[in-house]
C-alpha cells in the first residue's frame, strides 16, 4: 500500500493532478495490484517457477493500468506520463511480447 501512495504522490505532483484524478489513480492501482498479486499467489500455489511467466502477469496489469490512465489523464498530462518513463517501459514490454 505504501507503494502505491508513493506512486499516486508521485503522479499528482508530476502531473498536477486534480483530486479526482488522484483517486482513480489510487483506487486503478490498488485494484490491479491486488488482482497480480492475487495472480502471482495462484502461480506460487501451482508451483510456477517459470519468472517470464511472472512477467508476463506483471506486464499485464501495468498495460491495463495504463490503459485507464488514458482515461483519466487529460492530453497534457498523458503526455509528461508518457515522456517520464511509461513509453521506455511500454517499449520494453512490447519487445518482451516479441
Amino acid at each position: 500500500m505504501e507503494s502505491i501512495d508513493n506512486e499516486v504522490q508521485r503522479l499528482s505532483k508530476l502531473l498536477e493532478l486534480e483530486y479526482w484524478q488522484e483517486f482513480y489513480v489510487d483506487s486503478t492501482l490498488t485494484h490491479n495490484m491486488k488482482e497480480m498479486q492475487a495472480e502471482f499467489d495462484s502461480m506460487q500455489k501451482a508451483k510456477v517457477e517459470n519468472p517470464e511467466l511472472y512477467t508476463k502477469v506483471q506486464d499485464k496489469w501495468m498495460e491495463a493500468t495504463e490503459e485507464t490512465y488514458k482515461h483519466i489523464f487529460n492530453e497534457e498530462q498523458w503526455k509528461k506520463y508518457w515522456k517520464s518513463g511509461a513509453e521506455k517501459a511500454w517499449k520494453a514490454r512490447q519487445k518482451r511480447k516479441k
